[in-house]
């Protein structure tokens, strides 16, 4: 198989066509300028009824013009050659890693957890059959800044996965390199059982792509989006037809079907993103920023969707938010990047048993002293620490999850309220948003890179 730097190749070939063009057009320029006189006396010829005449300079545009025509068609034909060798697979991407660079990374802040271990070595082995993974994932920047620092994680059928970080902690590059935008660096990824080493349709015919940016033709419609997506997935008319009824119907576009792209609001452009991914069932699936811009109502119908075609068609899903409330409604198992580096990494319930604030108990203050309902709750929790709140009005009590328990936590608040020594008081749970901002604050900011 022949390795061949793609990007370098595409370049040199568009420089090439730009500069035959813009000489052409020079050199046309200049013979028109210079033989203006010549090309006016044959033009009033022809019009008083002469016979057809020629000259060098209508030679010579006729000459060159051929010549440069054939040139282009050559280029032309080099480009199909390129576009067929890389669909069937004879031609892969050549990683270049930075020579005599030291990839410099932020160091770890704290040790790896067992988690992530346990993960690493359940990809691995030979009996793993998760649709998507990743095996050691790493990326090096040209200017040596390590993005992604040897991951590994795996997604199962009926699997949302979700890739959480703050800016720069890598999930954009990891996100990127999944989907073939950018080269990695080292390691492996595998979309149902095969290695993507090539942009191969193979690869891609069940996969399907909602970007962080609405891919989508300001003039085309609603309904041509979705027509265009279908047939280039292969559905005939009468599947498309099926699949942009139901669609419509079940994200709330049918009013919006034959209004152009760019008339849509930023909302159903994200829902048109979201079924332009989703028709022909793929399942492979990857979601960025899915429901940036919805209203709550447009949110639900969009979660219901996404779980439904997940349980439909036991996908594997991959979806990178900000949303925090986003990742607690979708996704049944989550990990956390820092510095390229995963520290975190498992279902919801057990990040927020292993790595949460445990419960807290918020307390409307009553005209009593503090004293009587914090003997209460000291003499449930011993172990119970007060926060140091500034509000008048509340007091809130923090107890880690081994000592807390909820029958005794309701039993003496459920008390103190009877006495009247409380007016209200609300039992909390650790959130996701808790965890994330805990590990967040060690994210260091990384340099700027360009993507490659």
């Amino acid at each position: 198989m022949l390795e061949i730097s793609l990007l370098n190749l595409l370049s040199l070939l568009l420089s090439a066509s730009l500069f035959l063009l813009a000489f052409y057009s020079l050199e046309v320029s200049y013979f028109f300028i210079w033989n203006s006189s010549n090309l006016s006396s044959l033009a009033c010829l022809t019009l008083l009824g002469a016979p057809p005449q020629t000259n060098a300079t209508m030679d010579f545009l006729l000459h060159r013009t051929s010549f440069y025509i054939g040139l282009l068609l050559l280029q032309a034909a080099m480009y199909f050659f390129l576009n067929y060798s890389i669909e069937k697979g004879s031609l892969k991407l050549k990683v270049k890693v930075p020579k005599n660079v030291t990839p410099h990374t932020a160091p770890d802040f704290i040790p790896n957890p067992e988690e992530i271990s346990q993960e690493e070595q359940r990809v691995k082995s030979a009996g793993n059959r998760d649709l998507t993974k990743a095996l050691d994932l790493g990326k090096v920047y040209e200017n040596g800044f390590q993005a992604l620092r040897e991951i590994s994680f795996g997604v199962d059928h009926k699997q949302i996965f979700g890739l959480l970080g703050p800016n720069g902690a890598g999930k954009s590059t990891t996100f990127n390199i999944l989907t073939g935008l950018i080269s990695k660096s080292s390691g492996q990824v595998y979309f149902n059982g095969r290695e993507l080493e090539a942009l191969t349709p193979e690869i891609f015919q069940s996969t399907g792509i909602c970007p962080q940016f609405n891919a989508l033709w300001d003039d085309l419609s609603l309904v041509e989006h979705l027509e265009i997506v279908g047939k280039v997935k292969g559905l005939d008319e009468s599947s498309i037809h099926d699949a942009i009824s139901y669609y419509s119907k079940i994200l709330r576009m049918e009013e919006h079907l034959h209004k152009k792209a760019n008339q849509l609001s930023g909302g159903t452009k994200r829902k048109l993103c979201v079924a332009n991914m989703l028709i022909a069932a793929p399942v492979v699936q990857f979601l960025d920023e899915p429901s940036t811009g919805l209203d709550p109502l447009s949110k639900r119908a969009l979660y219901d969707t996404i779980t439904q075609n997940l349980e439909d068609r036991s996908a594997s899903i991959i979806l990178t938010t900000h949303s925090m409330s986003e990742a607690e409604a979708l996704c049944t198992k989550i990990g956390i990047l820092i510095n390229g580096k995963f520290v975190c990494i498992g279902t919801l319930p057990y990040l927020k048993s292993r790595y949460g604030s445990g419960y807290k108990i918020a307390v409307v203050k009553q005209d009593s002293n503090r004293e009587v309902y914090e003997a209460a709750i000291l003499g449930a929790f011993p172990k119970a620490v007060r926060e140091n709140d500034q509000s008048e009005m509340y007091a809130t009590y923090r107890i880690q999850i081994g000592d807390f328990s909820f029958a005794k936590a309701f039993a003496v608040m459920e008390n103190l309220k009877a006495k009247k020594d409380i007016s209200d008081f609300n039992i909390i749970n650790t959130t996701l948003e808790q965890v994330f901002i805990q590990f967040s604050r060690n994210q260091i900011q990384p340099p700027a890179v360009t993507t490659s």
